[in-house]
């Protein structure tokens, strides 16, 4: 699938990360312990942060909300029924240039840009993050969205018993390489219906450190 970051109809006022009910802890750390599944594939320890304690295994962590705030509470009404909106996230590379031997890295999308999406983001199904750069979002519990301004609406990433936090890199030898920072971020996007493929459109995003 591809998705075209444009202007849409739905207008974000902004986008954070956050983990809704989780108080006593930092929610990012400056940096992460990461273990090689495989050359490309990374899954990050502890991620975002150990909840509610920390678990003697390479994939502790826990999920991770994020708060969608909309123009006006219309606008969130408008946005709740919209079942061609999608959340997705990735983690993406700060490099702004090309790194060689890094492979394909993905770096931050900008409005206009065009993305392929693979078919597990669009349809919410079973298959996780290792299959590609992708992670859905779903919205949050009603408990949860009951707490949060009704300009907004709340989603949440990884949210299953046992949480783990994969992400593409190319491993190396090079400094370069091994210095490499990435961030997760986040996308709103809207789903257009074509005749052969669909198309999504960007409307705004957030990023934070992993």
């Amino acid at each position: 699938e591809n998705t075209k970051m444009a202007s849409a109809n739905v207008r974000i006022a902004s986008c954070a990360f956050l983990r809704f009910g989780c108080s006593e802890h930092v929610l990012f750390a400056p940096t992460y312990t990461r273990s090689n599944k495989k050359r490309n594939a990374k899954l990050l320890r502890c991620f975002p942060h150990c909840c509610p304690s920390h678990i003697p295994r390479s994939y502790c962590g826990c999920s991770l909300h994020i708060l969608i705030t909309f123009e006006s509470e219309d606008a969130a009404a408008a946005a709740d029924r919209n079942r061609d909106l999608v959340v997705c996230a990735r983690f993406e590379s700060t490099t702004t240039s090309a790194i060689a031997g890094a492979g394909d890295v993905a770096t931050a999308m900008s409005p206009e840009a065009t993305v392929a999406l693979p078919a597990h983001a669009i349809t919410a199904s079973e298959l996780t993050a290792t299959e590609s750069d992708w992670l859905r979002a779903e919205k949050a519990n009603t408990e949860y969205q009951r707490q949060v301004p009704k300009n907004t609406i709340l989603y949440e990433l990884n949210n299953c018993s046992n949480p783990m936090w994969y992400y593409s890199y190319e491993s190396g030898s090079t400094k370069a390489q091994r210095r490499m920072k990435h961030v997760l971020a986040a996308y709103v996007l809207a789903l257009h219906t074509g005749t052969r493929k669909n198309i999504y459109d960007t409307d705004a995003g957030t990023s934070n450190k992993g």
